[in-house]
């Protein structure tokens, strides 16, 4: 055999099949090898064979196998925050290219997390203007809490934060500042805080899910301090949480599409600035697998301006 065959034999054996690649951003995602076939709606032995593939390529363990769990190695965790990435601009491309010049229509279902609080802007601005421009589309939109439906099969599109990632394969589509903020009213009757510490002497309001640590996430020292912190209230809905704070209930870390005209009339003051509050990533993902449909491709473009053009969103 020559060089060049050898050669040619070699980089075959090492060639990627993107197919594995996909297999084992859900084995990561869901850290279960039968999770992640029911999703694919393979066999599990069809997973093994992709993620062993993928081991042989690389010739490293990407995964701990356990009767219980499946962990990541430290390089599975450095495959897994490429090929999400990867995975989705083929994706994009395929549906850019395949949509050339095609009219969006059919159905198009969007889910979105109640966390994000997007329900007034989307029904105000994006949804109005997807609707005008175009009407062989017809438009079905979810606002829900659940994981589970986030990953429904006739999902075309479905918008979250990273605490109730569906799928594994995303685009991530802005960030929403975030602000700690209290009432006029509230601060005259109770002081303004004169540090991350003092916030254990006032009533914290949080969404569910939230400790008082979440308001300092850029900051390890101060997320440890407020840790030991326990919220005064909680609720399920940003947008309650927001209301209460206008109402002079407490002091809340509020979303930046929620507080910044309370902010500008006066209604909300904006405290510890020197607080270093993590935004919150706003991501998008394909449940149905349509994401090459011109009616997706479309809507989350329009989305993804839209979110960009806001000085409250992080792009």
């Amino acid at each position: 055999m020559t060089t060049n065959s050898v050669l040619s034999t070699q980089t075959a054996e090492k060639m990627l099949d993107l197919n594995d690649l996909r297999v084992f951003s859900y084995v990561a995602s869901f850290a279960s090898f039968s999770l992640a076939a029911d999703a694919l709606n393979i066999h599990k032995s069809s997973v093994s064979r992709s993620v062993a593939r993928l081991e042989t390529m690389l010739e490293a363990p990407l995964l701990q196998r356990t009767t219980r769990k499946v962990r990541l190695t430290r390089r599975g965790n450095a495959l897994k925050e490429r090929c999400s990435e990867i995975l989705s601009r083929i994706n994009e491309t395929i549906g850019y290219v395949g949509g050339i010049d095609v009219e969006p229509r059919g159905r198009l279902t969007v889910c979105i997390g109640t966390e994000i609080a997007l329900a007034n802007r989307l029904q105000s601005h994006s949804l109005p203007q997807f609707l005008a421009h175009h009407r062989n589309v017809q438009v079905a939109i979810r606002y829900v809490s659940s994981r589970s439906d986030m990953r429904a099969e006739d999902v075309d599109i479905a918008v979250y934060t990273g605490s109730l990632a569906p799928q594994p394969v995303n685009i991530q589509l802005g960030a929403i500042k975030r602000h700690v903020c209290a009432a006029p009213e509230y601060l005259q009757r109770r002081g303004m805080p004169a540090d991350a510490l003092d916030l254990a002497n006032h009533d914290i309001i949080v969404s569910d899910g939230e400790d008082v640590a979440g308001f300092a996430l850029g900051s390890a020292v101060e997320s440890s301090l407020l840790s030991e912190m326990r919220p005064r209230l909680s609720a399920n809905d940003p947008s309650a949480v927001h209301e209460l704070v206008v109402a002079g209930v407490g002091i809340g870390c509020l979303l930046g599409h929620l507080c910044a005209d309370d902010i500008k009339a006066g209604r909300l003051i904006e405290l510890l600035p020197e607080l270093a509050v993590a935004p919150l990533a706003v991501k998008v993902a394909f449940p149905s697998k349509r994401s090459a449909s011109p009616a997706v491709r479309k809507f989350v473009e329009l989305l993804k301006s839209s979110l960009a053009n806001d000085v409250r969103f992080q792009h």
